[in-house]
């Protein structure tokens, strides 16, 4: 059974066993017989091989739920912090990081990119090589696509990204924040499923009692997704003497600076020698409070 076991093991791993036979190790005696502790050590040997057997498959099962990459956290040094991780030099990560693009961009098919990227990287990080190339494509043109240095060659990456169906859904997702419509329904009805689940788990433990009624938000459509770009005024009235000035790619608006009112009758500015003792050395240097102080001064002093 453990010659069975064994063949089983080089077939499925591809690795090449040799056995060296001596006397010691011989299975039978001279009269042709098997002794007993060698059956047991055969049953122990047997049961640590069905052990690692087991363990290696449970490690590809955990191989198996590795995370997605999101493209909208691939910026133009996504790339380079990742190998920061690897090599402490940042010299170095950056020379890496732009020999890993020019591999993405040379190479003919997945088997010659993940070659060069062992070469070039080694064993040590095994999986963040795994991830990288098998997202190849999204790190290439997510990065050239955050590196780009004109509107002209941005423009051109997206009219590439366009024409790939595969890279036609990063884009989207991109430009939407959000993951495809179909993946984005079905993880919505997850959320709605459990929901429910919950829901009638908490009325079986209610225990007889009427449950009450609840109010369920979507908070996806109360989400504010415009924040500081949103101009809730449909008008805009400027002050007398604003100006406006076309730049390339913005618009600059000039507002003249207020002119201060002028001082009310037995308005003045208080002086700091008339303030109490304890009080003038906080305004040592000035000789006057301003217009503000000086009439918040009576009610904060005295």
């Amino acid at each position: 059974a453990g010659v069975t076991t064994d063949e089983h093991i080089d077939e499925t791993y591809g690795i090449n066993v040799q056995f060296e036979e001596s006397e010691e190790e011989s299975d039978e005696d001279k009269y042709g017989e098997i002794r007993d502790d060698d059956v047991l050590d055969e049953g122990e040997e047997a049961r640590d091989d069905g052990m690692l057997h087991a363990e290696n498959l449970g490690g590809n099962e955990e191989g198996k739920k590795e995370k997605a990459l999101d493209p909208r956290d691939i910026d133009a040094y996504w790339l380079q912090r990742s190998l920061r991780k690897y090599y402490n030099d940042s010299v170095m990560s950056q020379a890496k990081a732009a020999e890993v693009m020019n591999i993405f961009k040379s190479a003919a098919d997945d088997r010659e990119c993940e070659s060069q990227l062992v070469n070039l990287l080694g064993f040590d990080c095994f999986d963040f090589l795994k991830l990288i190339k098998k997202n190849r494509q999204m790190i290439l043109y997510c990065t050239m696509l955050a590196s780009s240095q004109s509107e002209s060659e941005r423009v051109k990456i997206r009219e590439k990204m366009k024409a790939d169906p595969f890279l036609a859904k990063i884009l989207r997702q991109l430009d939407t924040g959000k993951q495809e419509v179909d993946d984005y329904d079905s993880e919505k009805s997850k959320m709605q499923r459990r929901r429910k689940e919950q829901d009638d788990d908490n009325m079986e433990g209610i225990g007889g009692q009427i449950p009450g009624s609840r109010t369920v938000l979507e908070l996806d459509e109360l989400a504010f997704t415009q924040g500081s770009h949103l101009m809730a005024n449909k008008r805009c009235q400027l002050p007398d003497g604003s100006f406006r000035k076309q730049r390339k790619g913005y618009e600059e608006v000039h507002v003249p600076a207020l002119k201060p009112k002028p001082f009310e009758e037995e308005e003045e500015l208080m002086v700091i020698e008339k303030l109490p003792k304890y009080v003038q050395p906080v305004f040592a240097g000035f000789k006057t409070l301003n217009r503000i102080q000086s009439r918040l001064y009576k009610t904060a002093l005295e």
